[in-house]
């Protein structure tokens, strides 16, 4: 249930075909990609279930054009106990 959120990224007027995390230490879990706020619209999301993998890179399509200044959100999602992951980087290609 955390959100990490970054403001602002100047996505330019190529919107980006796909975004990609890494996770250094992680349980399995959900991340949506939100834009402008915590409860914007999801543009992806990421699926984290192999546990035995760290860190671990996972890439997803971008289902929205992205396009100028936007804030991104990760909002990440388990049913797990305790710390569930440590974000390493992300980029949009």
């Amino acid at each position: 249930g955390t959100t990490v959120g970054f403001r602002y990224l100047q996505f330019g007027n190529n919107s980006p075909k796909i975004v990609s995390v890494v996770i250094d230490r992680y349980k399995p879990m959900i991340i949506n990609v939100r834009l402008d706020s915590y409860q914007g619209k999801i543009v992806s999301t990421l699926h984290f279930t192999d546990v035995d993998v760290a860190p671990c890179e996972m890439t997803a399509m971008v289902s929205a054009g992205i396009v100028g200044k936007h804030a991104v959100y990760f909002e990440f999602l388990s049913d797990q106990e305790g710390e569930v992951a440590v974000l390493n980087r992300f980029t949009f290609d």
